[in-house]
């Protein structure tokens, strides 16, 4: 799963600035936070639903989530991965969901309706950053 959002104008180059290489260690299980990484300049992501531009090799996956439901902080029983790259205009969401497809629960078909009993992954960006 790919996820594009577009940045305002003005929220161009707010997140951290990069340079080639790689995290040698989860930096998510250390601070709770996901670094985005800034495409370098012969990259792009085509937002077609697959992980497989170059770019996704290079950034580190973040992983060591918790699941809410049905035990709320336990480990889960499968792994989650995402990446987060960025370029001047937008915010790309990289997600590999790891699941039996016959326990993914998906009961809501219709569009625009609440998914509250179905299996889903949520990203929620705090753009005023005070934790709401």
């Amino acid at each position: 799963m790919i996820c594009l959002l577009q940045l305002p104008p003005d929220m161009n180059g707010v997140m951290a600035r990069q340079t080639e290489g790689h995290i040698e260690y989860d930096e998510y299980a250390d601070t709770g936070r996901i670094r985005a990484y800034r495409l370098l300049a012969a990259e792009q992501i085509v937002p077609d639903g697959r992980l497989d531009e170059p770019v996704w090799e290079r950034i580190p996956a973040v992983s060591g989530f918790r699941q809410q439901f049905p035990v709320e902080g336990a480990l889960p029983t499968q792994p989650t991965e995402v990446r987060i790259a960025y370029d001047s205009h937008n915010l790309y969401i990289g997600v590999r969901l790891y699941d039996d497809p016959s326990g993914i629960r998906a009961y809501q078909k219709r569009r625009n309706q609440g998914l509250g009993a179905d299996d889903r992954f949520m990203w929620i960006l705090d753009t005023f950053n005070d934790g709401r």
